[in-house]
């Protein structure tokens, strides 16, 4: 679990800072209110890092928005402790 005021570096260099975990113990993972810069944001971190996470991570990044009823990622997490990505705060 990531402490409220956590930073956290995605692997395009930016910086979240963690508000509040919004959901806990529902299934794959945790997922966080975060900041970045004057924005507010989610962001799912994964319990399990040892999984392919990752490459569905980017496959859907690189895919981008299908439909408005789905978030899609926008920022990779993956700093060898915590995995996951940031998303649209809805």
């Amino acid at each position: 679990m990531l402490e409220n005021d956590y930073i956290i570096t995605s692997e395009s260099g930016k910086q979240y800072k963690v508000i509040e975990r919004i959901s806990s113990g529902t299934g794959q993972g945790d997922v966080y209110r975060v900041s970045h810069a004057d924005e507010i944001l989610a962001m799912k971190i994964y319990h399990d890092i040892s999984s392919d996470y990752p490459q569905q991570i980017h496959k859907q990044m690189l895919r981008g928005k299908v439909c408005d009823e789905l978030v899609t990622p926008i920022d990779a997490i993956n700093d060898g402790k915590y995995m996951g990505y940031v998303m649209e705060y809805i």
